[in-house]
């Protein structure tokens, strides 16, 4: 074979690849003019971080914005009387570790909730008068009395795995898993066990620095979303 026509094959290739690389770089670029995260699920910020860490960690219902609870982590909840709940879990359910959920893994949410008290924004405990493991997928829940919004309880309670040392970053129950957080900038990436497989591949957050300005970064794209208060709620990770 004529070398310079390999040659030349092989550098179309590579070409090639480059450019489909980088069509399918499927990234979304946003710049925070807020405070870091705080990536701890069961200690945060509820203004400042609720938006983000959502996209991340699941609690175990949430709101949809819209009109309805929705659960990524409960296929039914059976409602025995006024005060007492079953909650089956999804069997297929896993962290971005590929560890299955398991009724194990809400015992322990809420028994490290209750021992953090007033310094977790899990404050779902105080409703509970007793939490039972029926077995690894079903979960008894008796509350305390008769309460009308009672998914509204859980929907600050994100699930941690059991056992698990929350000093260190917790695996994502959410579409999207920390690959990179520094002191400057949060790298997140698709998780691989998330149900939901649509929204960007990737998601880079670069926080504040007093020495830009933010007309600039948008002018020069670089940015795709300037995260600030006033529109924290604008980040379409999901």
């Amino acid at each position: 074979m004529n070398m310079k026509y390999f040659f030349g094959v092989l550098t179309f290739v590579f070409l090639f690849l480059i450019l489909f690389i980088l069509m399918h770089d499927n990234t979304l670029s946003v710049y925070s003019t807020l405070d870091k995260v705080n990536l701890d699920p069961l200690n945060i910020n509820i203004i400042a971080d609720e938006p983000l860490i959502h996209n991340v960690y699941r609690p175990l219902i949430y709101w949809d914005g819209l009109s309805n609870y929705k659960s990524d982590m409960i296929k039914e909840i059976i409602n025995i009387s006024d005060t007492e709940y079953i909650f089956h879990l999804d069997e297929d359910f896993r962290f971005s570790n590929g560890h299955r959920l398991s009724s194990d893994d809400i015992l322990y949410t809420f028994k490290i909730a209750n021992e953090m008290k007033d310094k977790t924004i899990c404050d779902c405990t105080k409703y509970i008068k007793k939490i039972e493991k029926l077995d690894d997928f079903n979960v008894k829940i008796t509350i305390k009395e008769k309460y009308i919004f009672f998914n509204k309880i859980f929907t600050y309670c994100y699930i941690v795995p059991d056992q698990w040392n929350i000093k260190k970053s917790v695996p994502a129950s959410g579409p999207y898993m920390v690959i990179n957080n520094s002191k400057d900038r949060l790298m997140l990436r698709k998780n691989r066990y998330y149900s939901n497989k649509q929204g960007v591949k990737k998601i880079i957050i670069d926080y504040k620095r007093p020495e830009t300005i933010i007309s600039d970064l948008l002018n020069k794209g670089k940015y795709d979303i300037i995260l600030t208060k006033d529109k924290i709620k604008e980040i379409p990770l999901k």
